[in-house]
């Protein structure tokens, strides 16, 4: 009896110091946009004191986040990590949140993308990741995003029970589990094919002409096509 008394309290004292060490990332990234707030005069305020949930649903109304015509808003990538569509002054691009902080990049970040190669994000190096590439509209939504949703999608999102299905399913790779579990959550995006063939559509590009891994040799040059490809898109949205 005791011992299962020390384990539960173990397993009690581990979700409270992952809880405090998310929250405090999340204080890091707000504190950093909180002397900023004039910057984001073009986009929707989105009041910060209200719970996660209803920003999340703000972002959606208000078309910051966009859903697909068949009801699709989230993304699921690698297992842990969900990403959206988001409207960059007119063209829509993914963005997803870094899950480790690994490579330079910072824990809950929100960083964009280009859509997926099997399990590979498509992106560049951590230095044009954090400048946005140089596009000063991919720049000013990350720090928007950074402000109005520091939280961490998939730890607050989802329910313990979905994690666990949505884990269960995806990595042991059960057509027919996968399946039902789409069934049942009509709003998530599961198969990495399908989110890879979502995302070229909304680029403007075939699944077939993306690099496959970072040490893809057309990385470099099919990357340079769609960043060069945003920005003749941002310019023309620029004059209407």
């Amino acid at each position: 009896m005791i011992l299962i008394n020390l384990k539960s309290l173990l397993k009690l004292k581990n979700k409270i110091m992952e809880k405090a060490f998310e929250q405090n990332q999340i204080n890091n990234i707000i504190n950093k946009f909180d002397k900023n707030e004039d910057k984001f005069s073009n986009l929707p305020k989105i009041e910060q004191e209200v719970p996660f949930d209803e920003r999340l649903n703000e972002l959606f109304k208000k078309s910051i986040f966009i859903e697909s015509e068949d009801g699709k808003k989230y993304i699921l990538q690698n297992g842990t990590r969900i990403a959206v569509i988001v409207d960059v002054k007119g063209v829509q691009i993914p963005f997803y949140q870094s899950s480790g902080g690994t490579g330079g990049k910072i824990s809950g970040e929100w960083y964009p993308f280009f859509g997926n190669g099997g399990a590979w994000l498509i992106k560049g190096n951590i230095e044009d990741l954090k400048k946005g590439y140089d596009i000063p509209e991919l720049k000013e939504m990350m720090d928007y995003l950074n402000k109005n949703l520091p939280e961490y999608l998939y730890n607050n999102l989802l329910t313990d029970e979905q994690k666990q299905v949505f884990s269960s399913a995806i990595w042991k790779k059960q057509a027919g589990k996968l399946d039902a579990v789409k069934d049942k959550n009509k709003e998530f995006i599961l198969n990495q094919d399908e989110a890879g063939d979502y995302m070229a559509k909304i680029l403007g590009y075939k699944l077939s002409d993306a690099p496959g891994d970072g040490s893809d040799p057309k990385r470099v040059e099919f990357l340079e096509k769609i960043l060069n490809s945003i920005k003749t898109k941002l310019d023309i949205f620029k004059k209407f």
